[in-house]
């Protein structure tokens, strides 16, 4: 049986080689899907490489405003060999507010060779992306430059659905976990766990009845078979998912309408976030896992809030509004305490 999302996943497969083949309805469909469709557009790449480039440009850029004007500018650039200074310089002198991933910069210490050339200014960021196993996306009004795999993971597996004699057997074999030999339960631990992640229902009701012995091992193979979805790091914060009013909302506008530059090297968390905003009158209540971990940010005549959002995703981190204040937690935390809020 196919389940929901695995039909989605083939049906985009599908536009991806009916694109290549000169459906234009197919290609409006992966631009609606947006960043979904960049991991199949990708493996894609190596059947029509200008083709599929030129269109996760477009799905990169889409809803980018000012930063997709600069992506399209056309430029001539002499673009420096190490890959640091290479996206760097598309920067400095193409205009475009960029950042590269503060959890990743080990990533840019190898090099390039970009020949000089007049160009749309994507093009060019393309290439050095390339050469280095590194992509790039728009995110909170700036390109990130990160490890694709952070900025478009694969999708999630789909989960299949087990066949009418498969949960009869499972049945079984959950029964079985209580008898009284032990070969005899882990034999039948073994067969479950055969059936991976589609048993996990079965095995989540019969951790809440039977013996103590099957509610343990039950919930242990859930646990096996149980693997958190794969999310991009990058992507809408938790103040933007907030209904922010009076000083929350001020907050975030003069964070996202001033500029802010600013280079560290492994700080805590905790103070670089004070060292940016106390300077721009912006109050942070940061959490226990920005004092554990310290951070390289190399962040240049950017928007604030981009500096602040970036940053914290990149760590695991997440921000929040509230009190006129920003809160930045790991992400587990914000999220319990915006339900708190509610």
């Amino acid at each position: 049986m196919i389940t929901t999302v695995a039909l989605a996943l083939l049906l985009q497969d599908q536009d991806v080689d009916a694109w290549l083949r000169g459906d234009d309805k197919a290609r409006e469909r992966l631009l609606k899907a947006g960043p979904a469709c960049v991991f199949d557009l990708r493996k894609a790449r190596a059947k029509s490489e200008a083709k599929v480039d030129a269109l996760l440009a477009d799905i990169k850029k889409s809803g980018a405003g000012d930063v997709a004007a600069a992506l399209d500018a056309s430029r001539t650039l002499n673009i420096p060999a190490s890959t640091y200074d290479a996206v760097y310089e598309l920067h400095q002198r193409a205009g475009i507010p960029l950042m590269a991933d503060p959890a990743m910069l080990a990533s840019f210490r190898g090099s390039v060779s970009v020949p000089t050339a007049e160009r749309e200014a994507w093009k060019t960021l393309d290439e050095i992306c390339r050469q280095s196993g590194l992509d790039w996306g728009v995110f909170h009004g700036v390109v990130v430059v990160s490890t694709p795999e952070r900025l478009w993971p694969p999708p999630a597996k789909p989960v299949r659905t087990l066949t009418d004699d498969e949960k009869s057997r499972a049945a079984k074999w959950i029964d079985e976990l209580d008898r009284e030999a032990m070969e005899e339960r882990d034999a039948a631990s073994a067969e479950l766990r055969k059936l991976g992640t589609a048993a996990v229902p079965l095995l989540q009701a019969a951790a809440e009845r039977g013996s103590p012995e099957r509610a343990a091992r039950c919930r242990a193979l859930v646990k096996e078979a149980t693997v958190p979805a794969w999310e991009p790091v990058f992507g809408k914060a938790a103040a933007e998912r907030q209904k922010l009013e009076g000083a929350d909302a001020d907050l975030m506008r003069k964070a996202r309408e001033e500029t802010s530059s600013i280079k560290v090297i492994d700080i805590r968390g905790n103070g670089f976030y004070k060292l940016l905003l106390q300077p721009r009158q912006m109050s942070v209540v940061d959490g226990p896992a920005l004092r554990e971990k310290g951070v390289t940010v190399d962040g240049q005549n950017l928007p604030t809030w981009a500096i602040v959002a970036v940053v914290a995703q990149a760590n695991g981190w997440d921000v929040a509004v509230r009190d006129g204040r920003f809160v930045i937690d790991a992400k587990a935390d914000i999220a319990r305490m915006i339900a708190e809020w509610k």
